[in-house]
């Protein structure tokens, strides 16, 4: 059971696409590509410009020689929610129900739609932790609209927090660990706490600085500690060990020693290495294509 896959996501800033051979359980990755779009296509996972987003989705397709008949997609965005939430062994239906309440607060709530991914089958309390999302149902027909008016069969969307947790669970490095994974995406920075192995929290915050500038160092460093500190206040909470960078350009990554040092904990770009890819190319990156690699791995 072999398939050609084609995994993307758009930011504000960018297009990204990996295309790989999937399997059961592996994947080989053979390309990974990437274009900058003009600023104000799509603002905080609201496409605002749909016209001309899809002209510069089927040039980055057709540059690239892409075959989309089977693509996934990761989303993220102001309306598309997510948090950890602890329910008690019981169907999925009930769960639904459980999950709806979770988000009540969420203004039209009707025009939301609902799902979850288990994060932890068996706490000592014999529940269940979920990630559990709300996306707004406009959001997600706008997404479905562009790729179909590009050409492109999307057959899955994922959350960009999903495709994280799916990934973390192939890195040995970090299996059973304490550890930040922090993802510099456009002028935004995300954190993502994983607790002993398991995802816990994470939140974003935008960057004022410019990109690879100097004053981006305690910035990036401001954050990370902040959120550090606020991890220390969740309950039975490890000290983290590790923040793991991605998205960072060439010369942003020369700030990680830097960081280190403020921090006191050890900061590096994620490595390379995931259980389930089997191959990629000498150029590829695993922390350049975070969310199209994750939505690759299987749950």
């Amino acid at each position: 059971f072999i398939l050609q896959t084609v995994s993307f996501y758009i930011s504000n800033t960018s297009i990204k696409a990996v295309s790989a051979v999937t399997g059961r359980k592996k994947s080989a990755i053979h390309k990974a590509c990437r274009r900058n779009i003009p600023e104000g296509l799509i603002i905080n996972g609201i496409i605002t410009d749909e016209n001309a987003l899809c002209s510069e989705l089927k040039q980055f397709c057709h540059e690239n020689s892409l075959h989309t008949d089977n693509s996934i997609l990761a989303v993220s965005g102001k309306n598309i929610m997510s948090k950890i939430v602890n329910v008690p062994q019981t169907s999925s239906r009930n769960i639904l129900k459980l999950i709806k309440n979770e988000f009540s607060d969420i203004e039209n709530i009707q025009n939301y739609v609902f799902d979850y991914t288990v994060i932890n089958h068996s706490n000592p309390d014999n529940t269940a932790s979920l990630l559990a999302c709300a996306a707004d149902s406009d959001t997600i027909k706008s997404y479905d609209e562009l790729f179909k008016n590009a050409g492109i069969r999307i057959k899955s969307m994922n959350i960009a927090v999903n495709t994280v947790v799916k990934l973390m669970r192939n890195f040995s490095e970090t299996e059973k660990t304490t550890c930040l994974l922090a993802v510099m995406d456009g002028n935004t920075l995300s954190p993502y706490l994983f607790t002993d192995g398991i995802f816990t929290f994470s939140n974003t915050s935008r960057l004022i600085q410019e990109r690879g500038t100097e004053a981006l160092v305690n910035e990036t460093a401001g954050i990370i500690s902040s959120f550090i500190q606020f991890s220390k206040t969740l309950k039975n909470q490890s000290d983290i060990s590790d923040v793991y960078f991605c998205g960072m350009n060439e010369q942003e990554s020369k700030m990680c020693s830097r960081i280190s040092g403020m921090l006191g904990i050890n900061a590096a770009v994620l490595p390379s290495c995931c259980q389930d890819i089997v191959s990629y190319p000498d150029n590829f990156r695993i922390s350049e294509y975070i969310y199209n690699t994750g939505n690759l791995m299987k749950p």
